[in-house]
């Protein structure tokens, strides 16, 4: 995407185009897997499997513990482990490895808990559609505090909306805004729900 707008409550009703606004998205089906063959390109050793847990050697050094597996799909694994002077934890908010790792703040971080929909571009699309914008809606019926967005991915597009309210209807919310931004007929790829913390960690490391 190469452009936003916010959509929220004014005096007039009227959009507010974010100016010199960027947004830079990946496809991370793609991406992400682009990433792993390059650092393998580069010397890295490339190892597929679940994490399990964290210990130390004698000497000091990390050991990753995990079940070990051929292929990405989620399996039943065999039990390996490797050594490492450093770990990086990219395994999302509520991340094992900072938990194992006893990263400061990593077990007490307050989510907002995201819901989105994959849905397919329209053949026909609908007025005011663009697919080089990203639309940010600050409403409370879509959300009582956090936001809701219609991010296109090229022929698909994400349509979701967090809360930290446990009482709100995330999926109700969704539905409205594929409504409101004519998209309620769209094909649903698939559906996905992910916490997302409302604030960094103070420590890293």
């Amino acid at each position: 995407a190469q452009s936003a707008r916010m959509i929220a409550p004014s005096n007039h009703g009227v959009d507010i185009p974010i100016d010199n606004g960027f947004v830079g998205m990946v496809d991370r089906a793609e991406f992400d897997e682009w990433l792993r063959e390059r650092a393998a390109s580069a010397g890295a050793v490339r190892r597929i499997g679940t994490f399990d847990k964290l210990t130390r050697d004698a000497d000091g050094i990390s050991v990753v513990h995990y079940q070990a597996r051929e292929r990405q799909q989620r399996a039943e694994g065999l039990p390996a482990k490797v050594r490492a002077r450093t770990i990086i934890g990219a395994d999302g908010a509520k991340s094992q490895v900072a938990r194992q790792a006893e990263v400061d703040g990593a077990a007490d971080t307050q989510y907002v808990f995201a819901y989105h929909e994959i849905v397919k571009a329209p053949v026909i699309k609908p007025a005011g559609y663009d697919a080089t914008r990203c639309d940010v809606y600050y409403q409370g019926q879509l959300s009582p505090d956090f936001y809701g967005w219609v991010f296109p991915h090229g022929e698909t597009l994400s349509i979701g909306t967090g809360s930290a309210d446990k009482g709100f209807s995330l999926r109700n919310a969704v539905g409205n805004l594929r409504e409101a931004a004519g998209l309620g007929k769209a094909e649903v790829l698939r559906r996905e729900g992910a916490p997302l913390p409302m604030k960094p960690l103070k420590r890293w490391d």
